[in-house]
């Protein structure tokens, strides 16, 4: 369970657990904290890099008991050698992510209204390759109870 004190250990586990195992896990394997070449060398593509959330408090109310609450700002990169690739592991992401929001609801998290998902897309080129990424960007609302 997500709790304010833990949110930033805690936020990532649920994203990546939810991604990796279970109901909602997408369907390659090459989940990461991080890029690596030897990864990709090994495993090959796609690649997914849930980097740690970035965590942003504030306080809602004041006085004896005040209540607090943070917005945590996912950034998940998907790099495939392919671009429309990019697009069919994003797809799933936002689709995985939208329709298991009930297990980020039963652990404090909602959705932020206007900027739930943004993504952007680009490329780069390693080895005479054009490589395609997508930068996703999901943001939830934990307020403490």
């Amino acid at each position: 369970m997500v709790s304010l004190s833990t949110l930033r250990t805690n936020a990532y586990t649920l994203m990546y657990n939810h991604l990796q195992t279970g109901t909602y896990a997408i369907s390659t394997d090459n989940i990461h904290p991080s890029y690596n070449d030897v990864q990709v060398a090994k495993e090959g593509y796609p690649q997914v890099i849930i980097w740690e959330p970035v965590i942003s408090e504030s306080i809602l109310t004041h006085g004896i008991s005040p209540i607090r609450q943070a917005v945590v700002s996912y950034h998940i990169q998907v790099w495939e050698d392919d671009a429309a690739g990019v697009k069919t592991v994003v797809d799933e992401i936002c689709d995985k992510i939208r329709t298991g929001l009930s297990v980020f609801r039963a652990n404090g998290l909602r959705p932020v209204k206007d900027e739930f998902i943004t993504e952007s897309y680009g490329q780069t080129y390693s080895k005479r390759r054009t490589i395609h990424y997508c930068d996703l960007s999901v943001n939830f609302r934990y307020v403490e109870a």
